[in-house]
């Protein structure tokens, strides 16, 4: 009986054990300061590519368009240039929304070390917080129905403001990892290009 009893004390502290130990193996465990930085700033570089190449895009393309309809000289110029700008306004702002998501995804996957996991995930929030804009900024230049209406939704909507606080807390996390000895390049200070390339001030 006793020989039972200790049989089976032992099988459950094996079971135990073992239970640890698949709990353990299953965590994530987090990045090096120097790979989070790696990590963190080729993520950064690929979202800035993509959101100024979909600005540069953008400019150019409406630039184009309505150059066409003043060189057709039609009654309706201001008209048609006007939804022109909506329309291209609207879509561009619904790709740079599905840049922002992505590279919120990526960001928010990383698992950084103790000593910057606060700062990291105050910049998750913020990313989160100015991307959750983006639809509200949509159905604003949307329903505008004139040039100076598009240029009101994009500069006084959340989404432009919430570039500053974005800006801010990019460089925060930049420094507290430059703190721990690792280089690091957010690109804070051209976030404000590659978020607002909607035409925001």
């Amino acid at each position: 009986m006793i020989g039972s009893v200790r049989f089976r004390i032992r099988l459950l502290v094996v079971v135990g054990v073992v239970t640890l130990m698949a709990v353990g193996c299953s965590s994530t465990p987090s990045l090096t300061v120097e790979e989070y930085a790696n990590e963190a700033t080729a993520i950064t570089e690929a979202y800035v590519v993509e959101a100024q190449t979909l600005s540069l895009a953008y400019q150019r393309n409406v630039e184009k368009k309505v150059a066409d309809i003043v060189d057709a000289g039609t009654s309706s110029v201001v008209d048609e240039a006007t939804e022109l700008v909506r329309v291209e306004t609207v879509n561009h702002l619904a790709l740079l929304n599905d840049a922002v998501v992505r590279y919120h995804e990526a960001m928010a996957e990383l698992e950084p070390p103790d000593s910057i996991r606060d700062d990291h995930d105050a910049y998750v929030t913020i990313v989160e917080s100015v991307q959750s804009t983006i639809p509200a900024l949509r159905d604003a230049v949307g329903e505008a129905d004139s040039i100076p209406g598009i240029q009101a939704a994009l500069s006084g909507s959340g989404f432009s403001d919430g570039q500053l606080a974005w800006v801010a807390t990019c460089e925060r996390l930049e420094q507290s990892v430059r703190d721990e000895g690792h280089g690091i390049d957010l690109k804070c200070a051209r976030q404000d290009v590659a978020i607002g390339g909607a035409g925001s001030p």
